[in-house]
This record gives structure tokens, sequence and C-alpha cells, in this order.
């Protein structure tokens, strides 16, 4: 039975449990698994190339981050069913359409994710409009898996980034500038959702489990966005050094 937790415009993510057919996860968990050294290793071939340059991260010769997965793994896009969208619509009051769909992954020994807002790249005018992330489990996951961590309550305020050297990640924020909140780690089983705001500041440990932990990631933006010149300008700014 579908269940929910959290309050998107309070806690800036809600959970959704059971939000996706096992039988579906376990297609698309056992198709990734099964061919993803075959495609790590062509994609290992084509890194440089301008289709995939930017829309790609490995690590220890994995896939670590992949924009457009569905292409290399047919049974991703099973995953992008109607109700979700339309739950994900009435809880952002926003025109929202399909802008990038991600493997997100960290298989055993793989680095963490530095603390950031997804915002911070994409410069939206939050009272205006807000971007989501759909971040579906294929697998179960904890916080010694690397799975997903939140700062609930941390979308209401923009933080500073710096640059990092995590492979994947061009910033992140100083953990002594999250000390006013508390980090969340929920415990996903495979077909729970995570639907997050676009600026809430969520971060995940490095993976020192036996098995790869491995999401879904699908970013819905507004159809006609709204945007803030100094959150841009500072991400210009940043960019620049």
């Amino acid at each position: 039975m579908i269940s929910y937790e959290g309050d998107l415009l309070n806690d800036g993510f809600v959970l959704v449990r059971n939000a996706v057919n096992k039988k579906i996860i376990k297609e698309i968990y056992s198709e990734i698994i099964s061919s993803q050294k075959q495609v790590a290793k062509k994609l290992q071939t084509l890194k440089d190339t301008a289709q995939i340059k930017s829309g790609l991260a490995l690590e220890k010769n994995t896939i670590k981050y992949l924009k457009n997965p569905g292409v290399w793994f047919r049974s991703v896009n099973k995953i992008l069913q109607l109700q979700t969208f339309s739950f994900a619509k009435s809880i952002s009051n926003n025109e929202l359409y399909i802008s990038d769909i991600e493997l997100h992954q960290k298989s055993p020994g793989v680095s963490g994710t530095p603390p950031h807002q997804d915002n911070f790249y994409f410069g939206l005018k939050l009272s205006k409009n807000v971007a989501l992330t759909l971040y579906f489990a294929l697998n179960d996951q904890e916080y010694k898996s690397g799975g997903l961590s939140f700062y609930p309550g941390s979308h209401k305020k923009c933080f500073k980034h710096n640059s990092s050297n995590v492979i994947g990640f061009s910033s992140g924020i100083k953990t002594k500038d999250l000390d006013n909140f508390n980090l969340y780690t929920p415990s996903l089983v495979a077909g729970d959702l995570v639907i997050h705001h676009c600026n809430i500041v969520h971060t995940a440990s490095k993976n020192i489990s036996k098995k790869t932990r491995s999401n879904i990631a699908v970013r819905l933006f507004p159809i006609n966005p709204k945007f803030d010149k100094n959150i841009q300008k500072q991400y210009i700014k940043f960019r620049s050094k």
C-alpha cells in the first residue's frame, strides 16, 4: 500500500513508500547490474564526445552518474508512469515537464556526495516557481550504502557553495554552515520514491556496503521558468573561478 511521509513546503521533500511496482523495479535493477560493466566500458571510449562528456561520471570503472540511462538500459523507461507525475504536479502547484533522466549510483567504495542545493545550478526564483527531483530507489539502501540524506527545512535558505574535488560534483556546502539543521537519512526499499525540492540541501555518504546503491532521478522543471538574477550571477562567478 502506498503511504506518504513529509511535506514539500515545510520539509522540502515527500517520501512515497511503495510508489512503483516491485516487479518493474526488479527488472530495471537487474538489467543495470547485469550489463553495466559492458556499458561502462563503452562509455569510457565515448566520455570525451560532446554528447556524453557533460552527462557522465565514472569512478572505480563503474557508472556513478549517467544522463539518459534509458538509451543504454531500455527498461528504465518503464519508471515513467503518469500517476507519479500527476502527484508531483499537485504538490508543487507548478506546470512541470521532464527535463532530464539520470542514473545515480554508488558501487562499493565509491565516494560520497557533498552537501549541495540543486537550485544553485538552476537559478530559479523560488517565490515564483520550483523544480523537483523524483528519486526512485532501485534497491534497498541506507546510510552505509551511500543512501540519500536531507537537511529538512534547508530549502528555505540559500547557502554559499564552495568548489569540490569529488567526482561528478563541482560544488558543495561546508557542513559547519548546516549546524542549525539535522541530517535525515531515510531507509529506502526498492520501489520507494523521494520527491525533493530543488533548494533542499542533500548529500550522501561513501558506500561502505558490499552492494551497489542504484537510483533513477527524474528532473521536473517549470514549463515557463522564472529566474533569479542574483543566484545566476553567483553561479557564473563560481564557474569563472
